[in-house]
């Protein structure tokens, strides 16, 4: 088994955080991480793990989210939160028409 670097499950936990605060907001608004925070609680055993996240507060300016990861037999394996800040653009230079938020 090879070992996990300690940025996969950053990102992981980076990444369901933001899936989670991205469905409270506005369609037009965006966001970007101002902090996180990540407990490494045990390393993999082998085989699949995924991370889940939740809301815990959404506000005007910045969101809050939890998230966890496991492995296939539900070990927790990382826990994390991160705060998001809510912009009201984000225009990426040469790209005037991104997909929209949620594709029919």
């Amino acid at each position: 088994m090879r070992p996990v670097d300690g940025g996969v499950y950053a990102s992981l936990i980076d990444a369901a955080c933001f899936c989670a605060s991205y469905t409270e907001i506005e369609e037009s608004l965006a966001l970007t991480t101002v902090e996180m925070k990540l407990n490494y609680l045990a390393p993999p055993r082998g085989g699949l793990f995924m991370a889940a996240g939740q809301v815990v507060r959404t506000g005007k300016t910045l969101c809050l989210s939890e998230a966890r990861i496991s492995d296939q037999g539900d070990r927790l394996l990382a826990h994390g939160a991160s705060a998001m800040t809510v912009l009201r653009s984000l225009q990426l230079e040469g790209r005037h028409n991104l997909p929209p938020k949620f594709p029919d």
